[in-house]
């Protein structure tokens, strides 16, 4: 049973106005009864976090850049739960003099201040990377004074937990985004068990961790596998991936593909193209299979579902959660509806393709495209997030900064459609399949973390 009573629902409550001038905060205020009394119930010692640190510091408003060249920046994007994503990482573009006081040290707590989704606001992990790292301005760095008498993991690992984020959660605020302050994180009370029974507690909820990343490989299989359908039963293999050092194209072969690019001419992309319109299913260009809706919408309302590229998961489609700021539109979105296959323009070799479920807007940085009769959008996300097409759109992009396909190319690409219905509904029923064994394994897995997560911190209150 969980040490948090559940939360009693009320139409109003009142305070006394000298509670006011802490803070005039309708959420501080609800949320002050249950702070008070889970803190009156800890088992051990409790400190403020402030009273442990030497340091608790904003990371760097610098502008990051996709180029690997210079030093790795931590967006809060990279920021798991309690641990860390390093796929996808931008780039600092300071020069190693102003780098300086945001380099991150071995043992920092980093925590993420600011979130569209009030549940990420306060996620935090432990930095053990090697080599120079520094962190992002919606990160917040703090380094503990003694970390043999209070280890940084358990503390970590503490504020993740529920008797942990209870506290967060009556600190943040909620405007577009839900933030909290670097205040606000000094004043986080935190148990003190001994140092051999914080390593005892932290190495047991490892093993969860551990476990649970095990179930979320299986799931990516699950996701990924569709892939493996697309080929087989269109009989079509991509064929095997070179890096010619050179390459040679008729004049002709220029004028039709009305281009100077080399890249577009790559041997890999050519030979997929052929072998999709050589195929025994017929090929058809994009734009004759799905319309290209352009329903644009001038800025973001608060109640919009909103995906941007950093929400989709490459290679599987699948929502990840939480936007950061920076990730945020500033101008027009584009509004899709449930059915709608959103695909990727920029960075095109991240291969981000999803399947809308519902309603919503997303970056003008998606293609929205609306299946026309005689195509499933099962069907098309499979096809457009498989390796035959995917060996296609990464020589076609355009851009050595942002690498982007041109609406054109997309256009006029070539996609194998079968004519016969079953063909077409075996590849898109295996996709819906193994989309819903992956919810159904993924949500078991996280069903059972949450629950180690919940047993850790209710050991520590009685």
């Amino acid at each position: 049973m969980s040490a948090l009573a559940p939360p009693r629902p009320a139409l109003g409550f009142a305070i006394p106005r000298s509670q006011l001038a802490v803070r005039a905060d309708v959420n501080y205020a609800r949320m002050e009864p249950t702070v008070t009394d889970l803190l009156g119930r800890f088992r051990h010692p409790l400190s403020r976090l402030g009273d442990l640190t030497s340091k608790v510091q904003y990371g760097s408003s610098s502008k990051a850049v996709e180029e690997a060249v210079g030093t790795p920046m931590l967006r809060m994007t990279n920021l798991q739960d309690g641990d860390w994503d390093l796929d996808l990482l931008k780039y600092t573009t300071l020069d190693e003099d102003e780098q300086e006081k945001y380099l991150l040290k071995k043992g920092d707590l980093c925590f993420t201040r600011t979130n569209g989704s009030k549940d990420l606001v306060g996620k935090c992990a432990v930095f053990r990377q090697e080599g120079s790292w520094i962190f992002a301005s919606y990160v917040i760095r703090v380094r503990i004074k003694d970390q043999g008498e209070y280890l940084p993991e358990f503390l970590a690992r503490f504020l993740n937990s529920d008797v942990g984020r209870v506290q967060i959660n009556r600190f943040s605020r909620q405007a577009l985004m839900t933030n909290i302050n670097s205040e606000e994180i000094k004043e986080l009370m935190v148990p003190h068990p001994d140092p051999a029974a914080q390593k005892a507690m932290v190495d047991d909820l490892n093993g969860h961790w551990e476990h649970y990343r095990q179930r979320m490989k299986a799931v990516r299989n699950l996701l990924t596998q569709g892939d493996q359908e697309v080929a087989q039963r269109l009989g079509l293999e991509r064929p095997p991936s070179t890096n010619p050092m050179s390459w040679a194209v008729r004049r002709s072969g220029l004028i039709a593909g009305g281009r100077l690019n080399a890249e577009f001419f790559h041997p890999e992309r050519v030979l997929t193209a052929r072998a999709i319109l050589d195929g025994e299913h017929p090929a058809y260009p994009l734009d004759q299979v799905a319309t290209f809706v352009k329903a644009k919408q001038k800025g973001m309302k608060p109640t919009d579902f909103y995906v941007g590229l950093a929400n989709v998961e490459r290679d599987t489609g699948e929502l990840l959660p939480g936007t950061d700021e920076d990730d945020l539109p500033t101008g027009d979105v584009v509004q899709f509806k449930a059915g709608d296959v959103l695909f990727g323009k920029l960075r095109p070799y991240l291969n981000k393709v999803h399947l809308a479920d519902v309603d919503g807007v997303c970056s003008p940085e998606f293609f929205v495209l609306r299946p026309n009769e005689g195509a499933r959008g099962e069907y098309l996300a499979a096809i457009l997030r498989s390796r035959l097409t995917l060996t296609q759109t990464k020589h076609m992009a355009g851009g050595n900064t942002h690498p982007r396909l041109t609406p054109a190319d997309v256009h006029a690409m070539y996609i194998p459609v079968p004519d016969d219905d079953t063909t077409q509904d075996e590849i898109a029923d295996v996709e819906a399949e193994n989309r819903v064994e992956a919810r159904k394994v993924k949500a078991q897995a996280d069903e059972s973390w949450t629950a180690a997560k919940q047993r850790f911190g209710d050991d520590l209150v009685e």
